[in-house]
């Protein structure tokens, strides 16, 4: 694990400047800048990581895309060196808003709470050995670490190639048409009506460079996730209707 870390913190510029300029990037205010400043300087000077803490409540049994922008800060964060934790608000969402003002958040029982703390999926990630240790780290911190599966909707490379190379996008709303099922008929977007064109970078080149890459980077994690026996392996080459109902039944 360690290895992998130093070979991804490499190409990063540990510089003070640069950290602040990520912490500060697309941030409404700040607690204060001044603050922060100092907190990297000592970080850096003492070589001692920041431990930052992000709260939310479950409110909800789902992530979304406004969590997905946190996570995303936190992976550079965590190349940094510095520690993330992440922290669960289950007593808070029993509460609701306590100014009684409106109704945006309505207080939950125990129960809701719980289911709504019963599990959550991440998408496309991890996609580097050392993510898959950092997020059995943190796992393992809530003791949800044994309940962690990766499922992996498998092809094979000749059906990856046929797909890539074949799929569309839309020339107008970027919208991408993926060459499978019904999709193969799709004549326009089905988003916007616009003509659906070839991706320039969906060559063969392109395509074989990037499955060279799943190997070297991804294949190790499908590994480890085997040698623990939390891999979940779905034929994704049946109909679209067959993978969604496999992955349903793998996480019941």
């Amino acid at each position: 694990m360690k290895k992998e870390l130093s070979k991804e913190r490499e190409i990063l510029d540990f510089s003070l400047e640069n950290q602040k300029k990520l912490f500060l990037e697309k941030t409404v205010e700040v607690f204060t800048e001044n603050d922060l400043t100092e907190k990297l300087r000592e970080s850096i000077k003492n070589k001692k990581p920041l431990r930052i803490k992000y709260g939310v409540d479950p409110t909800s049994s789902k992530f979304h895309l406004g969590h997905y922008t946190f996570f995303k800060r936190f992976r550079t964060l965590q190349k940094f060196g510095h520690q993330i934790i992440f922290l669960i608000g289950d007593f808070t969402a029993t509460i609701g808003d306590p100014s009684d003002k409106e109704a945006t958040r309505k207080p939950l029982t125990e129960k809701e709470v719980k289911k709504n703390l019963k599990g959550f999926i991440v998408d496309g990630s991890p996609r580097k050995i050392f993510e898959a240790y950092l997020m059995d780290e943190l796992l393992e911190w809530y003791e949800w670490k044994e309940n962690l599966r990766l499922v992996l909707i498998h092809i094979s490379d000749k059906e990856a190639i046929w797909r890539l190379t074949k799929r569309r996008q839309c020339e107008k709303c970027k919208e991408i048409i993926p060459f499978v099922g019904e999709f193969r008929k799709v004549k326009k977007c089905p988003k916007c009506g616009g003509r659906l064109v070839r991706r320039s970078d969906d060559t063969l080149a392109a395509v074989k460079n990037r499955l060279k890459w799943f190997k070297t980077d991804v294949q190790p994690i499908i590994n480890y996730y085997r040698r623990t026996g939390r891999l979940i392996k779905i034929n994704g080459e049946q109909p679209i209707e067959g993978v969604f109902k496999d992955v349903l039944k793998s996480l019941k």
